[in-house]
């Protein structure tokens, strides 16, 4: 039987400081690793666009999450095939403009895995990947792609701004005034010409036999009922565009909720009886954390230089170091996975959104 906690005792601390217990004293959410179904593997946070509200925060120059090597990748997929994990996805930053990422996914392949690789379908996928991609779709391998397309239209992808309105002058609930351009996006910044050659590559693959999904993004601030409301209006406008450019209508389609950064600022923090009770099971069970982890290297650990993978509970904080399960997929998977960042509420209880599962 548990000790019971007396919370008179406790000092006053804030949201999301302590990974075991919530600011009330009350047990946080957490549940255990229930088997493997896929692993991520982050290629590093280098990317050749600088998009506002990346989650990552990726560009061109951002370092903070180092590049895999072809050394480190290869402990990793042994330990993944030791451990019958039969799909690995890399995500990043942008996988191709990771020098050794070609080669890191042909061993992927070579190994017998399925491989979905999460990419902006621009420039280094055209320089590096698209020749390596044909080849090994027409020879049958499992390779997926995943591509990165925030709006179905090319000005709002490429500039990010619609309509004059700005997230203060939204209602707090409901859907947009009929016939108004209402939702307004602080800036995606993908640059001209980034939408059109997005699409043409989608279709590339497409018609050579290739499994392609698409990957969209809600705009900053907008959650709860507002989100609902905005994907009631945007996904008829994604269909519209596959059809337009002879892709299936029903090509698999995720628009993910904006999670903002680790500020706890209105976020309400995750007790287990809550979860247990509250919460709808499926809901639960059906998190990341449940069934995968994802591997990548900080440029900085403990204040020093690192060069060591380090494993976490899935795609969305591997920028809160307290999240961080172990340095081995062993380790990591018979650690439970406490639900210690705001995002963790953001993106999973509350918008419902798993990067998972295409």
């Amino acid at each position: 039987m548990k000790e019971a906690i007396d919370r008179r005792a406790l000092p006053e601390r804030g949201k999301y400081q302590e990974l075991k217990v919530c600011a009330d004293g009350s047990e946080r959410a957490h549940q255990p690793f229930s088997g493997w179904s896929e692993l991520w593997i982050f290629t590093g946070t280098r990317c050749n666009l600088t998009c506002a509200g990346c989650y990552t925060e990726s560009s061109p120059k951002n370092d903070s999450f180092r590049f895999l090597t072809r050394e480190q990748a290869e402990k990793i997929l042994l330990e993944a095939r030791d451990l019958g994990i039969p799909r690995i996805n890399f995500t990043g930053g942008e996988p191709f403009y990771n020098p050794e990422f070609p080669a890191i996914l042909e061993r992927t392949l070579a190994l017998g895995f399925e491989c979905l690789v999460l990419t902006n379908l621009t420039r280094p996928f055209e320089s590096k990947g698209r020749d390596l991609a044909h080849q090994r779709i027409r020879a049958g391998y499992p390779l997926y792609f995943r591509a990165s397309l925030d709006h179905p239209d090319p000005i709002i992808h490429e500039q990010g701004e619609l309509g004059p309105a700005k997230i203060r002058d939204y209602p707090v609930a409901g859907s947009p005034p009929q016939g108004r351009k209402f939702w307004f996006f602080s800036g995606f910044n993908r640059g001209p010409g980034s939408f059109r050659k997005t699409v043409r590559n989608l279709g590339e693959l497409f018609h050579m036999g290739g499994r392609i999904s698409v990957a969209g993004r809600g705009p900053q601030g907008v959650g709860g009922d507002l989100f609902q409301a905005y994907l009631a209006e945007t996904e008829p406008k994604f269909r519209e565009l596959f059809r337009e450019n002879r892709l299936p209508a029903d090509l698999p389609l995720k628009i993910f909720p904006d999670i903002g950064g680790r500020s706890e600022r209105d976020v309400p923090e995750i007790t287990q009886h809550r979860c247990r009770t509250l919460i709808s099971p499926g809901t639960f069970d059906g998190l990341m954390c449940n069934q995968v982890r994802m591997v990548a290297v900080p440029a900085v650990w403990n204040g020093r230089e690192n060069h060591t993978p380090r494993v976490y509970p899935c795609t969305i904080v591997p920028d809160n170091p307290a999240m961080v399960l172990g340095t081995s997929l062993q380790e990591a998977a018979e650690r439970e996975t406490y639900l210690a960042d705001p995002r963790c509420y953001r993106f999973c209880i509350a918008g419902g959104a798993s990067c998972s599962k295409d």
